[in-house]
């Protein structure tokens, strides 16, 4: 009994001795390796890196034109004034020259040598007005007085009683004025281009 208890205690040391001596080498061998990976392919941006730079530089390009563009279209030539005066009064021919309109007629004559002859540009009475006229060489005294006069008139017949009959003068009187002051312009312009000549003949001499 005893024999056989010996032998199964040296088969199970024998056996245990085997699996240690396997683990053992087992645990010696390097563990097989991975293949290595590729190489990581360049992103969007290192491949179209240039590219895409190009194209923003062109669109900020085209974007500054076209908004440079816009802003010079809307800055239109201004309108010559006898033009915008004589178009402001088309608006009243045929209708009845009340308090109002007689108003708005005085205003566009105002505008009119304002613009045409560099008046001061603020609100001034029909007296001081027409002071400032008298002292602008530009418009010359008769033509002056012509304004003076209009003005006046035109302060008579606005606070005039809305029932009294008044004959349509107001707007033939404007437009009379401003024929009249573009003469003159036109008279000032002949002057200045023969003094001009004049100059360029004595330099020239």
């Amino acid at each position: 009994m005893r024999i056989w208890l010996v032998l199964v205690l040296c088969l199970h040391a024998l056996a245990y001795a085997g699996l240690t001596a396997k683990n053992s080498e087992l645990s010696d061998e390097i563990p097989p390796l991975k293949p290595p990976r590729g190489e990581i392919p360049a992103g969007f941006w290192e491949q179209h890196r240039l590219l895409v730079t190009a194209a923003a530089v062109a669109t900020l390009c085209v974007a500054a034109l076209t908004i440079r563009f816009l802003a010079r279209k809307k800055q239109s030539e201004p309108i010559p004034p006898e033009i915008e005066a004589r178009t402001a009064l088309e608006a009243f021919r045929g209708k009845t020259e009340n308090g109002h309109a007689i108003s708005e007629i005085s205003r566009v004559v105002r505008r009119y040598f304002v613009a045409a002859f560099d008046l001061p540009q603020q609100e001034l009475t029909s007296a001081e007005f027409a002071r400032v006229t008298l002292a602008n060489e530009s418009i010359g005294a008769d033509l002056a007085e012509r304004i003076g006069k209009f003005l006046r008139e035109c302060d008579q017949r606005k606070f005039a009683l809305e029932s009294a009959p008044q004959p349509p003068s107001v707007l033939a009187a404007a437009t009379s004025l401003i024929d009249l002051g573009q003469e003159r312009r036109a008279y000032l312009q002949k002057q200045q281009e023969q003094q001009q000549q004049a100059v360029n003949h004595a330099r020239q001499s």
